[in-house]
């Protein structure tokens, strides 16, 4: 090749060099040029999920993607966006997509559930007295039996008959769904739903399942005469965690609970760990102070683990 054409096909690649360099670098920070306005825009980006993947996302009427989806580089502005799965109702929404931000179209859930155009019904059991269904698990209750199943799978169950028959009892499920509380006036029981066994607790119970809760880790909590036990199914024992408390409520590996001050004449919201709870050489955290002597109260705790009291009728919110 002669020096003349070698030294133009160089400054050419060097010409298309310096006219794609700002594409790409205005590519990989964001930027795009926007037809409708002609300037160059920081672009926003979509995420959509779905409960039963593989749903059509439709941008404006354009195929975009289909789930779960990263819809990058988008120019901002009001999006119509429609998710279509064949054999589900179409979900359909305008939403904002934000300069340099990521729109979410399930915004806090985990997932958008799409639900079928035409659902089949099937009649699972007859002569049920009461129900739990939850994310993994169903769980029914004849006058005899309990019945366990796959939420996904109803019809395929597992029976375990009941000492005695009952013309109706409480369900209380632990947050994996491996233990229920099941209790009526005269008689209180744990399911341990993995090994399909029934613990008699009654005589642990206190007689005050109301104010009972599982723990995270599955610990069940009851307060009753002012005093917060832990019990121990498996073993049939009961252990005083707290004393003199008006309210309590776990979350996460903590307690927190109200409790009576003799020194200020007030209540006060405590924090303790569940590990440390009633030990002498673990105080628990004072996090607020001079709170009315309520004859009852509840609290709550939200998913941002901020409590909300409610004492006499009156709601508090308690801030972070």
């Amino acid at each position: 090749m002669k020096p003349r054409y070698r030294y133009g096909l160089i400054a050419l690649f060097f010409l298309a060099f310096l006219i794609l360099v700002p594409f790409i670098a205005s590519f990989v920070t964001g930027i795009k040029y926007d037809f409708s306005t002609h300037q160059f825009v920081h672009t926003g980006s979509l995420y959509a999920q779905t409960q039963s993947k593989g749903a059509e996302i439709l941008l404006n009427g354009k195929k975009a993607g289909t789930t779960p989806a990263y819809l990058r580089f988008l120019i901002p502005g009001n999006y119509q966006v429609l998710i279509h799965k064949d054999g589900y109702f179409d979900w359909q929404k305008n939403l904002d997509v934000r300069t340099q931000y990521v729109t979410y179209v399930n915004q806090d859930l985990n997932n958008l559930t799409l639900f079928y155009a035409k659902p089949g019904v099937a009649q699972i059991a007859d002569k049920v007295l009461n129900f739990y269904s939850g994310p993994r698990k169903l769980l029914y209750l004849t006058a005899d039996s309990i019945f366990l199943a796959d939420v996904n799978n109803p019809s395929q169950t597992q029976q375990l008959k009941l000492p005695q028959s009952f013309l109706d009892l409480n369900i209380l499920a632990s947050a994996d769904e491996n233990y229920y509380l099941l209790y009526d006036s005269g008689f209180e029981a744990i399911l341990d739903a993995r090994n399909l066994k029934l613990f008699d607790i009654s005589s642990l119970s206190k007689n005050n399942l109301a104010n009972a809760q599982f723990t995270d880790s599955d610990q069940l909590l009851i307060l009753a005469k002012s005093n917060l036990y832990q019990i121990n199914w498996q073993a049939s024992t009961e252990n005083i965690l707290l004393k003199n408390v008006l309210a309590a409520q776990a979350n996460s590996d903590s307690i927190y609970f109200l409790q009576f001050d003799p020194k200020s004449k007030t209540t006060q919201l405590l924090q303790t760990q569940i590990a440390n709870a009633g030990s002498k050489n673990e105080a628990p955290n004072v996090l607020v102070s001079g709170l009315p002597n309520w004859n009852g109260a509840q609290i709550f705790m939200n998913s941002r683990n901020q409590p909300f009291i409610l004492g006499d009728g009156v709601f508090y919110a308690v801030d972070n």
